[in-house]
């Protein structure tokens, strides 16, 4: 699909959106398996949940990875694989930034 894709507020067990071309920003108490890859484009996430509770798994090929506004040196390739649980975020964005907020209290 290609296009913006946006949620405001959502309460998700499994999440699975990838889109050719366009951002995505997600907000919300997302449990289970969240999956989100773009070819081109910005990806956010907020999550309501605490960082301990995700298991993450993001690579950003040609972009820049901001987790919890801390972002990385390198604008080229950017790999964040950490353990953690029950929940698991899997982003995979060629072209384009992936920005992760946790413990979002506004959801």
């Amino acid at each position: 699909t290609d296009g913006d894709v946006y949620t405001q507020s959502i309460r998700s067990r499994g999440l699975n959106v990838e889109t050719g071309y366009g951002d995505c920003r997600i907000h919300g108490d997302l449990e289970g398996l969240v999956k989100l890859k773009n070819a081109d484009g910005d990806i956010y996430v907020e999550t309501a949940r605490d960082e301990s509770s995700y298991a993450r798994n993001v690579h950003v090929t040609d972009g820049t990875l901001v987790v919890n506004d801390i972002e990385t040196d390198d604008d080229t390739f950017a790999s964040y694989v950490r353990e953690g649980g029950p929940n698991k975020l899997e982003i995979d964005n060629i072209s384009g930034d992936v920005s992760i907020w946790f413990g979002i209290s506004s959801f």
